[in-house]
């Protein structure tokens, strides 16, 4: 039997991100879903293909434009600028870093806007033709003003590679990446000083000298690359552009990174995050490393020709040749440390070795006497500088967690780099000519600070991770993160919130606060009381304690994590959505499944039988395959979950909550495979059980729902909104498609749960919704309220219409004598005054699809309060209104849905309540025409099937085989009746 009692702290496996210095794990990656380590290297390679090589060829354009000044200087730009006088060579190379540090944390807030290929490629075609504007200059003047409007544009191109590389890699796969990338770029911007030195010669036979022709070809280059890497750069995984991958192939991709970071969702960069990531004091330790990393690389990448021809006597063409085996050697130094650190996940160690490589070489440069030396001493200096910033991105990469902090974090760090910049650009003065020895004294001072940061904050590190472990200091977790490397942890009960929740104000997924907690729990809590009858039955408390995570054994395989996935980042979107049923599925779902295993087994079989139905729409022979192994997937889960479920039940710690939970994972389940006599079961117990809570009973009259005031009650409450409300829009479609079929057992207990609640849900008419859910959410409610007590023959219909007969279509009384009609009027009072105020340019796509629903929905509640009586039929001018509305919501969005799964609104219902209500004929068949455009499932509704049935119906009424009376009011039944009139061959015959 499995344990179902809360792990104690001790117990715990928890996972440390954002505190943690990254060294060596005890477990072992795995791979995320049911595909081999083949298959992942496969993708890993096709990703590598497409994203690095052409990031590397973009920055090594832009380290080239940046850099070209140092050779062209030894060219003649000096003498045709008047570049030697005083520090007109330091104003120049530091101009450029004012608008690099300005402009690089707003870039990366574009990149989040205009996507990573727009964006990028726009900076690269920018900069490329500001480059070759200097090849025009004529005074130094203009050659720092361009150099300050190049530093802006390429102020964020470096910064958002970063980015995209770290959102493409698990975190102890991001160095050797970012080696790839960052060094390959260093390496060829070598090769840049021989086309350079090709480019001068250009001078003897053409009338601009040499150095303007640097900058004007090589300019013309980065502006043909800008407009060519639009089509080669890849998007963020999560988008659906990186057409280069399969829609499988793109799933496992964000599966893999969900499991090493959690499931983020992009977030938004704004001034919170902004200055909540200013506040942390990691980014600024790691900002230093890398400033000391990059006054190295530019003291070489802007000084060395010169030092190599100055200082050490090299003539002008070896001093272009010898300027490039350095960075070459760099390049396999910093690539194999990388390797080594991917490999031992540690970072602060390889840091401190790239500093004290970069000192020792940077004293070789200066100090000694023979070339030679002094030459082998800059391949320490290059190789020590850039292996110092390659690691400080990826130990940053790796300690930063969320999406937009790093984004930030990252900015942050490169804007560091322009600081960098400056000063090596302010230290290497012209009176130091040619040696320069103060400025390589000041970078060995600023690598020797940067060794001395690197060693304090891995110390740091290890000392938050050994309090962690002792119980005395709590590390931040990410959230709803079931599968990252993990730690073993002990937590201190007198602390039960990270530091991280805390400073968010929010309920951490990770520990089980105490009722001293300073932060309410979000979540409702799973007690039960402490009386006799507590015994007998699951009763409720006042408030949910945040489960703590399971243990590593009950995280499950590969597969079962896989299913979990899918259920958190696709299933969600499609679910039965009653109401606030996202809010549910997010806020109670998914944390009581890292605890309760019976809703954990529940979620896998729900996502596993979702991606199943997803993946049989295609025909390819792979796909079917991979469909039924999800499908066995998803029915041993669910047998599991059904098992684990009975334990559960028996146990004394069970509480009702848990129950209901898994009740309706049960019934969206059964529900995809087809099976309705098994969720009928899932209902009536479900019902019987919110019928017997005592804490619901005692509730009195109340709303559900965040309805007109978005009234907030306790947390029990808002667990109460959510799961009834979605209940009962499940049992409504189950009531429309089975009909007589139904269970009289269900009928009585969903009426005994409805006749608790308070029908009068609208404040005064004057009050409008605050927004178009909001409206879409209370006129829910306003006809599952009186819709399902409007029942002919123990039948329940909406007043809406359904592809049914129209037996309680037109129903206005209910059994207690409340007027739907009065209803309407008040919610559609509150409507108009919303409506008259949205602004369709501003609102959001889904707000403006969401407004057209309720347009839809307004004119088809007009239409039938025209009617007198059920016998009457609907005005021709209305149907055709309904008609035009709903042809205008399907060329909004076509979507295609599963059953019992949310489509935002139901259009074959409309359409059958005007074939059905309306005596035209031809009105009619423009709606079987609909039903054929639209090509859907709604629910248990096939709208194709609906068609086929209507246009059997219309031809059999036209031939007067059968009375508009004898049309039964459910679908079983009429297609029943339709074969007996032998009608299938009518059908094709008005396709």
């Amino acid at each position: 039997m499995i344990d179902q009692r809360n792990p104690s702290h001790s117990d715990i496996d928890m996972f440390k991100e954002d505190n943690q210095e990254i060294e060596r794990a005890d477990t072992e990656d795995h791979v995320p879903n049911t595909h081999d380590a083949k298959f992942e290297k496969r993708i890993l390679r096709k990703v590598d293909l497409r994203l690095l090589p052409i990031l590397g060829c973009l920055y090594t354009i832009a380290l080239v434009d940046r850099s070209n000044v140092a050779v062209a200087r030894i060219s003649g730009m000096d003498d045709d600028l008047g570049l030697a006088e005083g520090n007109r060579v330091s104003i120049v190379l530091m101009v450029f870093f004012i608008g690099y540090i300005i402009f690089e944390i707003p870039s990366n807030a574009f990149i989040h806007k205009l996507g990573a290929a727009n964006w990028l490629s726009f900076l690269a075609f920018a900069w490329g033709l500001v480059s070759l504007g200097i090849g025009f200059l004529n005074n130094w003047a203009g050659l720092a003003v361009l150099r300050a409007i190049l530093g802006i544009f390429e102020a964020g191109f470096f910064p958002g590679c970063v980015y995209l590389v770290s959102s493409w890699y698990k975190r102890y796969e991001v160095q050797k990446r970012m080696a790839g990338f960052f060094l390959t770029a260093s390496a060829l911007s070598a090769f840049a000083n021989i086309l350079a030195y090709g480019l001068i010669q250009i001078s003897k036979h053409h009338h601009y000298k040499g150095w303007r022709w640097i900058f004007i070809v090589e300019g013309a280059i980065t502006v043909v690359a800008g407009i060519g890497s639009w089509f080669i750069i890849v998007d963020f995984p999560d988008s659906d552009k990186n057409t280069f991958l399969t829609l499988e192939e793109r799933e496992f991709v964000k599966g893999r990174l969900a499991e090493d970071r959690g499931p983020e969702e992009r977030e938004k960069v704004t001034v919170k995050v902004l200055a909540r990531t200013a506040a942390d004091w990691k980014p600024w330790a790691f900002s230093l490393m890398y400033m000391a990393g990059a006054v190295g690389v530019y003291a070489f990448l802007f000084f060395l020709p010169i030092i190599l021809r100055g200082g050490l006597g090299y003539s002008l063409e070896l001093s272009f040749i010898l300027s490039t085996p350095p960075s070459l050697f760099a390049v396999v130094e910093a690539m194999a440390i990388s390797w080594l650190a991917d490999k031992t996940r540690m970072r602060g160690p390889f840091v401190i070795f790239q500093g004290v490589i970069g000192i020792i070489g940077l004293c070789m440069t200066g100090y000694l006497d023979a070339p030679t030396p002094r030459y082998i001493g800059t391949f320490l200096g290059v190789a020590g500088a850039n292996g110092l910033v390659v690691t400080t991105l990826a130990w940053q990469a790796n300690n930063i967690v969320g999406d937009a902090r790093r984004a930030v974090s990252t900015a942050i760090l490169v804007s560091m780099s322009g600081v960098g910049g400056i000063y090596s650009s302010m230290v290497f003065r012209q009176q130091d000519a040619s040696n320069y020895i103060p400025g390589l004294i000041a970078v060995m001072a600023i690598n020797v600070a940067a060794v001395v940061v690197a060693a304090l904050t891995m110390l740091l590190l290890r000392y938050h991770n050994r309090q962690a472990d002792e119980g005395k200091h709590l590390c931040e977790v990410h959230k709803a993160n079931c599968s990252s490397k993990i730690r073993h942890l002990k937590c201190d009960e007198r602390k039960p919130i990270c530091s991280r929740c805390e400073k968010d104000k929010r309920t951490c997924d990770g520990y089980i606060p105490e009722s001293e907690c300073k932060y309410k729990p979000r979540t409702p809590a799973l007690q039960r009381k402490q009386n006799g009858a507590a015994s007998q039955r699951p009763a409720a408390a006042s408030k949910i304690l945040v489960p703590a995570c399971l243990s590593p054994e009950t995280f499950g395989s590969s597969i079962e994590l896989d299913l979990c996935h899918h259920f958190r980042t696709c299933t969600i979107s499609e679910l039965a959505s009653s109401l606030n049923a996202m809010s549910f599925w997010h806020t109670y779902a998914l944390p009581l499944s890292h605890t309760f295993v019976p809703i954990k087994a529940a979620i896998g079989a729900l996502g596993g039988a979702h991606k199943a139905f997803k993946l049989q729409t295609q025909t390819d022979p792979f796909t079917q395959s991979l469909a039924q192994s999800y499908e066995i997937a998803s029915v041993q889960q669910y047998n599991n979950a059904i098992r684990v479920m009975h334990e559960y039940m028996n146990s004394p710690d069970k509480n009702f909550q848990v129950i209901l939970t898994c009740c309706l994972i049960f019934i969206c389940t059964e529900n995809l495979y087809g099976r309705y006599t098994n969720v009928t079961r899932h209902l009536e117990s479900a019902f019987s059980l919110l019928n017997t809570c005592e804490r619901w009973n005692d509730t009195g009259t109340r709303y559900r729902g965040e309805i007109g005031d978005r009234r907030k009650g306790d947390d029990l409450s808002k667990f109460m909104d959510n799961i009834g409300p979605s209940l009962c829009g499940l049992a409504s479609d189950l009531f429309f498609y089975m009909g007589d079929n139904h269970s009289s057992k269900l009928v009585s207990e969903l009426q005994q749960w409805l006749g608790r609640q308070d029908p009068v849900i609208l404040q005064e008419p004057g009050a409008p919704f605050f927004s178009a859910q909001a409206a879409a959410s209370s006129l829910l409610q306003v006809k599952t309220t009186f819709g399902t007590e409007m029942y002919t023959d123990c039948q329940i219909c909406l007043c809406q219409g359904y592809p049914c007969g129209k037996t309680g279509l037109v129903c206005r009384r209910f059994d207690n004598g409340l007027d739907s009609e009065s209803f309407y009027r008040y919610w559609s009072a509150r409507y108009n005054v919303f409506k008259k105020n949205f602004d369709p340019l501003k609102a959001s796509e889904s707000e403006v699809f969401r407004f057209k629903v309720l347009e839809l929905e307004e004119i088809t509640w007009q239409a039938t309060f025209k009617l007198a009586s059920i016998d009457d039929d609907l005005e021709p001018a209305d149907c055709i209104e309904i008609l035009k509305r709903t042809e205008s919501i399907i060329d909004f969005s076509q979507r295609e849905t599963g059953h019992i799964f949310t489509f935002q609104a139901n259009l074959v219902p409309p359409i059958a309540y005007v074939i059905i209500s309306c005596q035209d004929e031809k009105i009619q068949w423009e709606g079987v025409r609909l039903l054929r455009r639209l090509g859907r499932k709604e629910g248990v509704w096939d709208s194709r099937k609906m068609a086929d049935i209507y246009a059997s119906m219309i031809t059999a009424k036209t031939r007067k085989l059968v009375s508009w009376e004898q049309i039964p009011d459910d679908v079983p039944r009429l297609t029943k009746l339709l074969g007996s009139v032998q009608l299938d061959t009518l059908i094709e015959d008005n396709k």
